[in-house]
């Protein structure tokens, strides 16, 4: 379970989703963390629920006691910073009624098993400590993109690639339909990526940028008197990870194509003007802001089957 807030001090966990949202996700869903669970041998090994909280603002002892107080069972801290595990000392506070486990996290792992319990879809986060194995993800296997042509010619009978971006903020989330752009790379949908409002909104230059987009999603929106290749070229020197691009009016979405010659790399998906109104919604809700609160995450749809050649 993840802290809310995040620090752990109160010893409260990240509401779920209200039930109308909640996703519908058996076991085969589960994002598993660590180790395959080991056959038990004569009893199932009995389920334990630990509480995910951020270093700072609070005593070691402190979150400890709240997590016992709040009823857990043990206590994960993930460290602030790069700096890697330190001993967590008690600092000369008794400890004597604390019975529950303690142990700490690097700020890596930490950021990631944070994203992944803010994502409604999943149900249970399991781990099994004691191994120094690498994490593995046992979820069902994501779909992925083709590999894009890298004829033009053969580019022009290209199918669209396209799907779900899921945008969330805590419990809240807004999913709306996507379509690749015909150049750059296919952003991954293994991670969720932080999202941040361009400003100014069309990103037509790097002239009067006002806000950081690096390694975040940059939202824009679409003309502004500037094509899709100076969108992205722009993106791309910023050290954008991704491109979302708000298409203008009523009209359909469309793969957007760019300059050749660019050599452009940034990913980037176009989506519905209707979704404009949506995310500013999302953006004003209490803990959520236009830059880097809401998390964008991109979900493909399963490639049209190949034709059969005739015989």
């Amino acid at each position: 379970m993840l802290a809310d807030p995040v620090d752990g001090c109160d010893g409260r966990r990240l509401a779920p989703p209200p039930p109308d949202e909640a996703a519908d996700v058996d076991d085969g869903g589960r994002v598993v963390l660590g180790r395959p669970k080991p056959k038990p041998v004569e009893a199932p090994l009995p389920n334990r629920t630990f509480l995910l909280a951020q270093r700072g603002k609070c005593t070691f002892v402190d979150k400890a006691r709240a997590a016992r107080d709040g009823g857990f069972d043990g206590l994960v801290i993930f460290n602030t910073d790069a700096s890697g595990l330190i001993p967590m000392p008690a600092g000369g506070a008794a400890t004597d009624d604390l019975d529950v486990p303690a142990f700490m996290v690097d700020n890596g792992v930490g950021k990631a098993l944070e994203r992944v319990l803010r994502w409604k879809e999943t149900t249970r986060v399991e781990a099994w400590v004691g191994s120094s194995d690498a994490c593995v993800s046992l979820s069902p296997p994501l779909v992925r993109p083709p590999p894009r042509p890298t004829d033009p010619e053969d580019l022009e009978d290209w199918p669209d690639v396209a799907g779900n971006a899921t945008f969330q903020c805590g419990p809240r989330s807004l999913a709306v339909p996507f379509v690749s752009a015909t150049f750059g790379a296919y952003a991954s949908p293994d991670r969720a990526v932080p999202l941040a409002v361009a400003a100014p909104p069309h990103l037509c230059s790097l002239t009067g940028v006002e806000r950081r987009v690096a390694g975040m999603a940059a939202l824009v929106l679409r003309g502004g008197g500037c094509g899709f290749s100076e969108k992205a070229l722009v993106a791309q020197k910023l050290g954008a990870a991704l491109l979302v691009v708000v298409n203008s009016g009523d009209g359909a979405m469309l793969a957007m194509a760019a300059d050749p010659a660019l050599a452009l790399s940034v990913p980037a998906v176009m989506v519905d003007h209707a979704a404009q109104e949506q995310l500013e919604k999302l953006m004003r809700a209490p803990g959520c802001s236009p830059s880097g609160d809401v998390l964008v995450r991109l979900a493909y749809d399963d490639p049209p089957p190949e034709e059969e050649a005739p015989e």
